[in-house]
């Protein structure tokens, strides 16, 4: 049996007072992020670090906004034109997922928060009523961006 690591959850405070979400199978990821530790004990949801049979990368994908960089990610290879390839952290790979909904796992919806500039926040969740101005991204896959544990 695969084992499946915890995916933690990082933010970064906007001026806006705000923020913007980072996830990482590392545990200590760069300076500037925080680990959410009130968000159930930083886990967002568990994941594979290595590609296996049945699985798909997720990719890290960043834009870079006068405030700070945002990320999004996506088991589609290409995405939209503002939004590039984080080759530089593993290849662009976050992590792996199953390929489809399988015994065990959960959908990970997405959710997306728009600024007064018009630019854009992600944040993943297994909840499927997340508030607080966060939107589910029907739009995308109908709000399920992949299924995880």
């Amino acid at each position: 049996m695969l084992k499946a690591l915890p995916v933690y959850q990082y933010y970064a405070q906007q001026p806006d007072n705000g923020y913007r979400y980072f996830y990482s199978t590392d545990k200590n990821v760069e300076q500037g992020w925080t680990l959410d530790d009130n968000y159930n004990d930083a886990i967002a949801f568990y994941a594979f670090k290595y590609h296996f049979p049945g699985t798909v990368p997720v990719y890290q994908y960043y834009y870079q906004q006068k405030d700070g960089i945002r990320y999004f990610y996506s088991t589609d290879r290409n995405v939209e034109a503002c939004w590039n390839l984080d080759e530089s952290y593993q290849n662009g790979i976050a992590f792996y997922v199953c390929d489809r909904s399988i015994p065990g796992t959960e959908p990970i919806y997405q959710y997306y928060y728009q600024q007064k500039s018009g630019d854009f926040r992600h944040f993943y969740s297994k909840d499927c009523n997340v508030n607080h101005g966060w939107k589910l991204d029907k739009e995308y896959k109908n709000g399920i961006a992949f299924y995880a544990f």
